[in-house]
C-alpha cells in the first residue's frame, strides 16, 4: 500500500486540502494519506524542513513526503522530485531542500514544467500529481523530469560548537509549551567531553538535566534531550513558553569547563 505524506501551510479551515487529498483517493487505490502538519507558519520553508526532518525517518522506506509550502512560486522555483536514504520528497526549489538534507540526495528530478501541464494555480494538479503517478505506478521517474545535480541553497542557523561553547536555537514549541532547540546530543558530549556545563537561555540558567518530565516540580525549569536527541526544554505540568517567556529563536548557549 503506497504511503504519501503532506505537510503544508494550508491549514484546516479552507478546502486546499480536501482538494488533494479528494485527488488523491480519486487517482490511486489502497492509498494511505498521512498528515504530518498543516499548522507549517504561511510560507515557512525552514520551518517545515526541521518538521520533516525530524518525522520522515519513522516511515517505512518508500514513503513519499510531498511537502506544500510556498508553492505560489513554482513559476520560479521549480518543483522537484529527490530520493534521499530510501524515500522520496516531492517539493519546491525554493531553499527548502537545504535545510531539510544533510547529505545530497541519490537523485534530483526537475519536474516538466510546459504550456501543457501548468493549467491552474493549483501546482499539487498540475505538477505534483504527475509525479506521483509516475512514482506509484513503478515507471521510471526520468519520464516525467530532467536530471538535475543540485537544488537552491540557502544557510539556516545552525548549532554549532566553538573550543567550550555550543550555540543553538529554539526551533519548535509544541502545544504543551515544551521548547526544542536544534542542539543535538552528539554535538553536546563531542564538545562537553563529560566537563560540567552551565546552559544559558534567556536569562533562564540550569546546570544539570533531568530523564523524564516528572522529575522535578514546582515550576523548575527542565533540561533533557528528549526522543529525537535534541535538547528540550519544558515545565513539570506547565508551559515553558508562558512561564519562563521562551519563545522559536531563542538563542541557546552551553558553556563547558573554564568557560563557565
Amino acid at each position: 500500500m503506497p504511503i504519501i505524506t503532506l505537510t503544508s501551510d494550508l491549514g484546516t479551515q479552507d478546502f486546499y486540502l480536501a482538494a488533494i487529498k479528494g485527488t488523491l483517493l480519486s487517482n490511486f487505490k489502497d492509498l494511505q494519506v498521512v498528515d504530518i502538519t498543516h499548522q507549517i507558519p504561511n510560507f515557512d520553508i525552514f520551518k517545515a524542513a526541521e518538521t520533516l526532518n525530524h518525522s520522515f525517518q519513522f516511515f517505512p522506506e518508500g514513503t513519499i513526503h510531498c511537502v506544500l509550502v510556498n508553492t505560489q512560486s513554482h513559476l520560479k522555483a521549480p518543483i522537484l522530485l529527490c530520493k534521499y536514504k530510501g524515500h522520496y520528497f516531492m517539493g519546491p526549489d525554493n531553499g527548502l531542500f537545504s535545510f531539510l538534507f544533510v547529505e545530497t540526495p541519490d537523485q534530483m528530478l526537475s519536474l516538466n514544467e510546459n504550456s501543457s501541464t501548468l493549467k491552474s494555480t493549483f501546482p499539487f494538479l498540475d505538477l505534483y500529481l504527475p509525479g506521483l503517478k509516475t512514482l506509484i505506478q513503478g515507471d521510471m521517474p526520468a519520464l516525467i523530469g530532467t536530471e538535475v545535480d543540485d537544488y537552491v541553497r540557502k544557510n539556516p542557523f545552525n548549532s554549532f560548537g566553538v573550543e567550550d561553547k555550543v550555540h543553538g536555537y529554539i526551533w519548535h514549541i509544541d502545544k504543551f509549551g515544551n521548547c526544542i532547540s536544534n542542539i543535538n546530543k552528539e554535538l553536546f558530549e563531542r564538545v562537553g567531553k563529560g566537563q560540567a556545563f552551565l546552559i544559558d537561555i534567556k536569562g533562564q540558567q540550569a546546570t544539570s538535566m533531568i530523564t523524564h518530565y516528572d522529575e522535578k516540580s514546582g515550576g523548575a525549569m527542565l533540561v533533557f534531550f528528549n526522543f529525537l536527541g535534541l535538547l528540550e526544554f519544558a515545565i513539570s505540568n506547565g508551559s515553558a513558553t508562558q512561564l519562563l517567556g521562551l519563545n522559536r529563536n531563542d538563542k541557546v548557549i552551553i558553556r563547558f569547563g573554564k568557560a563557565i
